[in-house]
């Protein structure tokens, strides 16, 4: 018996998938081969088995179980369940895989970095702010951040949020990191370099986040093109 999770917004998450899979011409079923013959630690769940019931938002009784106990993180999860905090997890893991590999692609030499590169539900001691990836450009490491917005957020708002502690690590002195942004569906972004930014951003509390701390920086669509467009401005930056 499997569990189905209605939510119009993980939906919107597994089509936004479906969207980057077609136009950056990289294969979700690919991207979930790799996790072949893995398994979360201390279980039996296979990873490639249940990132495939992921996104058909289709769960057994087992992962639907697996999830909830392993997201009972109410600091982290905000007003989502741990189900829906622990599903949009795996998505995001999943995004990062195939911006990952469209960048190795290109020729940059690129890893996973964040503490969550294993793909596996952290416990809160072990959750921290690192970059997603890391660049090495002329024998030097650049931490480079991945970051998604949904249903043309930013362009909408004309703003983008991070967290407090995120915030603080991205622009920690000497290690400032890039920040690559992909928004769905309209399939814009950009890349933000810290170093340069930092001081642009305005401290506030973010009632979306139960009025936590964040940083926002304004004047998003005046930042944003298209994703191919951005892709190009990290190859020369990598030059």
């Amino acid at each position: 018996m499997s569990i189905h999770v209605r939510s119009e917004k993980l939906s919107q998450r597994v089509s936004g998938l479906s969207l980057i899979e077609g136009h950056l011409n990289k294969s979700l079923d690919a991207i979930l081969l790799s996790y072949s013959g893995t398994y979360f630690r201390n279980s039996q769940i296979s990873k490639q088995k249940f990132f495939e019931e992921c996104l058909s938002l289709d769960l057994s009784e087992t992962s639907h179980s697996f999830l909830a106990e392993r997201c009972k993180l109410n600091f982290h999860k905000d007003m989502r369940s741990s189900v829906e905090y622990g599903l949009e997890l795996v998505f995001g893991w999943i995004s990062e895989d195939i911006i990952l590999a469209v960048i190795k692609e290109m020729g940059i030499s690129v890893e996973l970095a964040g503490e969550d590169r294993t793909r596996e539900f952290l416990q809160p001691s072990e959750i921290g702010t690192s970059s997603d990836l890391l660049l090495k450009i002329d024998g030097l490491a650049r931490p480079l951040e991945i970051v998604f917005a949904w249903n043309d957020h930013w362009k909408n708002t004309d703003k983008w949020d991070l967290r407090d502690s995120k915030f603080r690590h991205l622009v920690k002195k000497g290690q400032e990191s890039l920040c690559l942004g992909v928004e769905l569906p309209g399939f814009q972004g950009f890349l933000i370099d810290m170093q340069n930014e930092k001081s642009s951003f305005i401290q506030r509390q973010n009632p979306a986040w139960g009025n936590k701390n964040c940083y926002t920086l304004s004047g998003m669509r005046t930042r944003l093109k298209k994703i191919d467009l951005v892709l190009q401005d990290l190859s020369q930056f990598c030059l």
